[in-house]
């Protein structure tokens, strides 16, 4: 009986192994990928109505030619944002813009009235009136929020005098314009109410002549710069 045990010991091990080479492998479940859900895009910038005041210089020769240079500008804008890229947080806005711009300076008049000269006091005025539609660019940097726009429009102007120099005294002007600016505002009280300061510049299409009564040729409706202050509110 001692020999038996001898060869179930010895053949004990590789049947075990044998057994254990034959067992098949056992299924294994797969772990489920979860699903990831797109990102949703980024909310399109903010809506803008704002009103502004500021200084308008025109540029030679309409300012050598008919004084004054500088005048004073108001100013109302809707802008209207539609996008915001990503990943680098540009906003992209549309914006339809009305400028208001006068330049007066006080004259002397004489006319002569039977035998007399009469001396009045009058006032030269120039004005022009822009309508402008045009593409905004910004960059917020947390409250502040850099940006620049450019566009074009219809500007209409007006001159006005009763100096002899400058008959028959009144001229009226429509063109096509180009507007360019840059600015920055700053989120200020609340974070609907923007102040902004912006730097533009206008170019008239085709500046008109002006002829006065001595056949001299003049400029009066020519391009400007503007520097404005703004006031703005979102929604």
């Amino acid at each position: 009986m001692f020999p038996g045990l001898v060869l179930v010991a010895l053949w004990a091990p590789p049947l075990a192994l044998a057994q254990a080479e034959a067992a098949p492998p056992r299924p294994t479940q797969a772990v489920p990928t979860p699903l990831l859900e797109p990102e949703p895009p980024p909310p399109p910038p903010e809506s803008v109505i704002g009103l502004s005041v500021g200084l308008v210089r025109r540029l030679d020769p309409a300012a050598e030619d008919i004084p004054p240079a500088y005048g004073f500008a108001v100013g109302t804008t809707l802008c209207l944002g539609y996008a915001t890229l990503t990943p680098s947080g540009i906003e992209l806005s549309a914006a339809a813009r009305f400028f208001y711009q006068r330049h007066a300076r006080d004259v002397t008049i004489t006319r002569v009235v039977g035998n007399e000269n009469v001396t009045f006091d009058a006032t030269r005025t120039v004005s022009h009136y822009d309508f402008v539609v045009e593409q905004v660019v910004a960059r917020p940097f947390g409250r502040l929020r850099p940006y620049l726009l450019a566009g074009i429009g219809v500007g209409l102007g007006y001159f006005s005098s009763l100096e002899e120099a400058y008959a028959p005294g009144e001229s009226r002007a429509t063109r096509g314009i180009g507007h360019a600016a840059v600015g920055l505002d700053l989120a200020a009280f609340s974070p609907e109410t923007r102040l902004g300061l912006e730097v533009g510049y206008t170019y008239v299409l085709r500046p008109p002549t002006f002829v006065a009564a001595d056949g001299a040729r003049l400029s009066i409706f020519g391009s400007r710069l503007l520097a404005s202050f703004w006031f703005s509110q979102t929604f």
